[in-house]
């Protein structure tokens, strides 16, 4: 499935010094607190790297936020570590006070020496606070040496949502100022692909896991997700069991 993809690109992303984001949405979260814990855990593991690497990233932004960086210390608890002072809790003047901050951050956080992937998972769960900020980030012509990758399920996007019109208006602004925007559809798996899984999983023939791909296809109709659901509950409630 689509987060599958994504883990699987990891191991070249750090053997390349960058350094990844996982900012997962979840349609009961309060707006906002996916990028805040996103971005806290960052600077929780960049407090446990490269000394060099933290302290680039802390002059950074101490030179970017200055006094802005308090509208950041609440939400983003481990921020202080990073910068070594405790900042006083500070609330946003305006609306456009605090996504200008958090992309002034993003800015600081990101540069040829400290590359940055931002991984933005199950987006169809995300509000209209969030997608707005998405774009500011995405469009920002200053980000330099940052990767986003953005996911989402297709069939939870209907036309009047609100995420088509984010990533539709991403692309028109991606046509303007050629800024690089590929597109990954992954297709359903097929019944072959889900045998293949299945004899692997059971350490057992195609041709004895054929009825058992077969059944699981017609249920899920091949979403990578729901076919992993399903074998865990059928082995949750002994259905399926390996033999003595």
């Amino acid at each position: 499935g689509k987060t599958s993809l994504v883990e699987q690109i990891r191991p070249r992303l750090h053997i390349d010094g960058a350094m990844i984001i996982s900012c997962k949405f979840d349609i009961q979260e309060q707006p906002m607190s996916s990028f805040f814990r996103a971005f806290d855990e960052y600077c929780h593991r960049l407090l446990a790297g490269e000394q060099d690497r933290l302290s680039d990233v802390r002059a950074s932004i101490s030179s970017a936020l200055g006094s802005m960086a308090s509208l950041l210390r609440g939400p983003m608890p481990c921020l202080n570590e990073i910068l070594g002072v405790d900042l006083p809790v500070a609330e946003a003047e305006t609306n456009d006070a605090l996504p200008y901050t958090i992309r002034m951050f993003v800015r600081a956080i990101s540069g040829p020496s400290h590359p940055v992937v931002v991984v933005f998972d199950d987006l169809h769960w995300a509000n209209e606070t969030c997608l707005g900020l998405i774009k500011l980030l995405v469009t920002d012509p200053e980000l330099k040496s940052l990767l986003f990758v953005g996911c989402y399920r297709e069939e939870e996007v209907p036309d009047d949502h609100p995420l088509r019109e984010c990533l539709g208006e991403i692309i028109m602004d991606a046509e303007s100022t050629k800024l690089p925007v590929s597109t990954i559809c992954l297709d359903p798996l097929d019944k072959d692909s889900i045998n293949s899984l299945l004899s692997d999983a059971l350490s057992l023939s195609t041709r004895l896991t054929r009825p058992l791909a077969d059944a699981l296809h017609m249920k899920t109709g091949g979403n990578p997700m729901f076919v992993r659901q399903l074998m865990k509950s059928l082995t949750d409630e002994r259905l399926l069991t390996y033999s003595a």
